[in-house]
């Protein structure tokens, strides 16, 4: 059951995130409603997933019909790709990011916006989301060591963000999970 948290695994984690993105599987949307706090809230992810994606291809081709998106070069996806992997981990800041990819703070904005359809600090913080996610389903880490694994500033910041996002806490999250 337990597995060992280090930086593969992490990386790993981040990369395949970054994959399903560029196949047009998203990660889910946060919903900043308030939910109840059993799973019958959460829809199926696959379905919300496929559906959250759409729209925004939707939005992007009616928002943009004059400007198409120039794909990311081997290099710009490579520079992205490390940026991102390691703004995670280490917490870089979105500026230190744009400057490790050789963009302005703008530039990387859009440029990320496009590839990803959600701006880089939202993305990031679904990414980091799920990676909790996947921790708390697959360890006995404490709360307090998911949280700072997975880049957030404190615990309470961590429970509230987690908590918005799936309509539970962390650790009934855990706990649910452990049941099936």
């Amino acid at each position: 059951m337990s597995k060992i948290i280090d930086r593969e695994y992490i990386e790993q984690s981040i990369r395949s995130e970054l994959a399903k993105w560029q196949e047009g599987s998203a990660l889910l949307e946060c919903d900043d409603s308030e939910s109840s706090e059993d799973n019958s809230t959460l829809l199926d992810a696959e379905e919300t997933t496929n559906s959250f994606v759409s729209s925004i291809k939707i939005e992007q081709k009616e928002g943009r019909a004059n400007c198409p998106v120039r794909p990311l070069t081997e290099r710009e996806a490579e520079r992205f790709e490390s940026a991102i992997v390691n703004g995670i981990i280490d917490g870089h800041s979105i500026e230190e990011l744009a400057r490790s990819c050789c963009y302005s703070l703008s530039t990387f904005k859009r440029r990320f916006s496009e590839q990803y359809s959600l701006p880089p600090h939202r993305w990031m913080l679904l990414c980091r989301l799920h990676l909790a996610s996947q921790i708390l389903a697959e360890t006995n880490e404490p709360i307090s060591s998911v949280s700072q694994i997975c880049g957030f500033i404190n615990n309470s910041h961590f429970i509230a963000t987690f908590r918005r996002h799936y309509g539970i806490t962390p650790r009934q999250y855990r706990t649910n999970e452990k049941r099936d």
